[in-house]
């Protein structure tokens, strides 16, 4: 991997503009969008027009986001950035120092940011990004392998203590306004370096959740019973290799031999039999972009150094420190996975009701 070095943000903000428009004119050629409605009559067969002409753009979307973040990843390991995600908060730095001038500037860096430890409310969040699609997969047994180190500590931080530190953070500007200052300060808000926890207790906590508080299967609504703990791969490329030669192949070769029968989209069995491979083999690429995506980071530590915000945080006022708490340090990570982010995933993001999903809340 190239070493980092400093981005030209422009360039790379007109290349990634090109490059949308170029993933998005492909998306709509004749054969593109022909496959794209052959797959939503086939999804959606007994469906209106207007129902099938909808899933036609959510598929061409889909073909779209996918095809503009593979190019985004491949764009920032060029520059020696890990994916896209870390590339783009580059830019935005650089961008940021590039145009301050005489301006006192902060940047906040945060490490995976999870739902709320306490304001508005615990476990809340509205996203479905970074820790929730590895959760949920663990819960409905979609991930029993993955690329990781048990050892690995993996650094996340509640969405709230990243919003204190942002007020902090320019309430300091402000009061420096009219006196020299090194620009720009830099907070990092993380856990890692004060209350370290790895892949393999994180795993464990997640597990232990779904073990009382199943998540239930679709259509027959039966718990989801009988996770065993994920396997982990120190190697991110046998991991893939062998998830594609195990799963992958077969299920393609399931759909293709299926479409080569004559009539078949005429044939219930047949129609559903391809609509089984295909959402199959669909889940285990799901799993394998997860694992490219994610594999840097629990085969690698990323510690943040966070002595920087610790001292502006404590130099608060007693009364500022307590309406705008930052003590990670105390957060205990068993309570929190378990009995705040979690249900307050299975509340606001995937709209479960039970009682056994939902956060205690102090409102």
């Amino acid at each position: 991997q190239a070493q980092a070095q400093a981005p030209d943000v422009d360039g790379e903000v007109e290349a990634a503009w090109a490059k949308a428009a170029e993933v998005e004119e492909a998306s709509r050629r004749p054969a593109m969008l022909a496959g794209f409605a052959r797959e939503a009559r086939l999804r959606h067969a007994r469906g209106a027009q207007a129902q099938i002409d909808a899933e036609v753009e959510r598929l061409r979307a889909g073909w779209v986001h996918v095809h503009v973040a593979e190019w985004g990843v491949a764009r920032a390991r060029t520059h020696g950035w890990w994916d896209n995600y870390t590339y783009s908060k580059a830019l935005a730095e650089a961008l940021l120092a590039a145009e301050a001038g005489d301006v006192h500037v902060a940047i906040v860096r945060p490490s995976g940011i999870t739902s709320a430890l306490r304001d508005p409310e615990p476990g809340w969040t509205d996203a479905y990004l970074l820790t929730e699609p590895l959760i949920e997969g663990v819960g409905r047994k979609r991930i029993t392998e993955f690329p990781g180190m048990p050892g690995c500590v993996i650094d996340t931080i509640p969405v709230d203590l990243v919003v204190n530190v942002c007020i902090a953070a320019g309430s300091r500007l402000l009061q420096a306004r009219g006196r020299p200052e090194a620009l720009p300060r830099v907070y990092q808000v993380a856990t890692g370096d004060t209350n370290p926890l790895t892949l393999g207790e994180i795993e464990k906590i997640w597990r232990g959740h779904f073990v009382e508080r199943p998540f239930k299967q679709e259509g027959s609504g039966a718990p989801i019973t009988g996770l065993r703990q994920v396997t982990f791969w120190e190697d991110a490329d046998a991991f893939a290799a062998k998830l594609r030669g195990r799963y992958v192949r077969p299920l393609q070769l399931v759909q293709r031999a299926v479409e080569i029968l004559p009539y078949w989209e005429h044939a219930g069995v047949l129609r559903r039999a391809r609509g089984f491979a295909v959402k199959q083999w669909r889940t285990v690429e799901k799993v394998l972009r997860l694992a490219k995506l994610y594999s840097s980071y629990t085969l690698n530590e990323w510690r943040f150094e966070t002595s920087n915000t610790r001292a502006m945080m404590e130099a608060l006022s007693e009364e500022d420190q307590g309406r705008f708490p930052f003590r990670p340090q105390s957060i205990d990570w068993r309570e929190f996975w378990s009995d705040v982010h979690i249900p307050g995933m299975r509340r606001h993001v995937l709209g479960e009701t039970d009682e056994l999903c939902l956060p205690h809340s102090r409102l």
